[in-house]
């Protein structure tokens, strides 16, 4: 009897943890927190050994974090597509997308845990390689003479901040590159997007078809869930080399909401067959135990099913949130630059600055995005070398 008493509170502990997640998993909406940034403050209360809590949380922002970067805010993990999010209507095939991305990734994972362990050593030793063939491509590709300079000057931005000692250098890097720029000067790129559509071409033509669909998931997925073997690397970081490829926003922002997916699951599940944690929020449940197969497949099952809960609360919300005026967007500029100091004081606040003039001058000289990897692109080489 007291066996089977102690099995309820464990369950009821259980459930409780995956509530409180769930509630915590609001602040999706809220540009400047991050998950790091939530585990932090509960450190202090030894509440972030609950691995049910942790997996709600993260899982449960998801849905939110694409509704808030529809309407222009958003933070690192998606800046890298907040002029793409912003012009959505579909909100509801975006998140069909992400939550496909989620179970793509569940069904690869079985798969996952045996080939891992063995390739890993060779994958890891590849990407520098790789990230410069295709920084190469595109400089190679990209006719605007412009371009270079930017990748240049975005890329040593990029190697200066991310090689600082800052409590947010990516978050200061994305948003001031790509998120800043966008709302800064939005009538300028929305008039280039017409300009461009209104030019046919194989990139800028939307195949609206159930075919090219599942290539973008399907992409999207095996992208997001072959990830776990590149140290470091984010789905922002990840959307710049996509981005080189699928130029096309609608078929990059479905592509990309698939890999979001597709990376939350492959986050935890890189504790089974990596024993790694590739985030911040899977770095903490690692420190705390081992994690069977079975035991990460149940937490990714529980974080997917609040993600389809909390997907239904972010089209309910997208229904009665209001655009965002001119005003509003100029005012969240303005609190990035106060969050910013608070966080990392003035040399954040020139990182910063410095960041938002690159990306206005991309903007302005109509440089493609993907240059604006330069800024992840020649980190992530550099450090892969002493």
């Amino acid at each position: 009897m007291k066996e089977k008493g102690d099995e309820i509170r464990y369950l009821l502990n259980e459930l409780s943890d995956i509530l409180i997640g769930s509630i915590l998993g609001l602040s999706g909406l809220i540009p400047f927190v991050h998950v790091n940034t939530i585990i932090e403050i509960l450190i202090e209360f030894d509440y972030t050994n609950s691995s049910f809590f942790i997996a709600s949380l993260v899982f449960a922002r998801l849905p939110l974090e694409l509704l808030a970067a529809t309407r222009g805010l958003t933070g690192a993990d998606v800046a890298i597509a907040i002029n793409s999010f912003k012009r959505v209507t579909n909100l509801e095939l975006v998140l069909f997308n992400c939550i496909a991305g989620m179970l793509v990734a569940l069904a690869l994972f079985p798969v996952f845990s045996i080939i891992a362990p063995p390739i890993y050593p060779f994958v890891k030793d590849a990407v520098p390689v790789a990230v410069a063939g295709v920084l190469l491509w595109f400089l190679a590709t990209e006719k605007n003479k412009y371009a270079f300079l930017i990748v240049i000057l975005a890329g040593a931005a990029g190697i200066i901040i991310l090689s600082k000692n800052l409590n947010n250098g990516l978050l200061i890097l994305l948003t001031g590159l790509y998120g800043a720029p966008s709302l800064l000067f939005e009538e300028k790129e929305e008039k280039q997007i017409i300009e461009d559509q209104q030019t046919p071409s194989p990139t800028s033509t939307v195949q609206k078809t159930k075919t090219d669909s599942l290539l973008l998931i399907s992409i999207g997925s095996i992208t997001g869930m072959a990830s776990s073997f590149l140290p470091a690397m984010t789905p922002a970081m990840l959307a710049i080399v996509l981005l080189a490829f699928f130029n096309q926003w609608n078929r990059f922002v479905l592509l990309y909401s698939s890999l979001i997916g597709s990376r939350a699951v492959s986050d935890f599940a890189a504790m089974e067959f990596l024993q790694k944690g590739r985030s911040g929020a899977t770095a903490t449940l690692l420190g705390e135990k081992f994690f069977s197969f079975t035991e990460t497949y149940l937490l990714i099952l529980v974080g997917i099913a609040v993600a389809i809960a909390f997907c239904f609360i972010a089209i309910k919300l997208n229904n009665v949130m209001p655009q965002f005026s001119k005003t509003v967007k100029l005012c969240f500029v303005l609190l990035m630059f106060i969050y910013v100091f608070y966080s990392d004081g003035f040399i954040g606040i020139a990182a910063f600055a410095t960041c938002i003039s690159i990306g206005l001058t991309a903007t302005v000289f109509k440089v493609g995005k993907p240059a604006l990897g330069g800024s992840i692109a020649f980190a992530a080489i550099r450090n892969y070398f002493p």
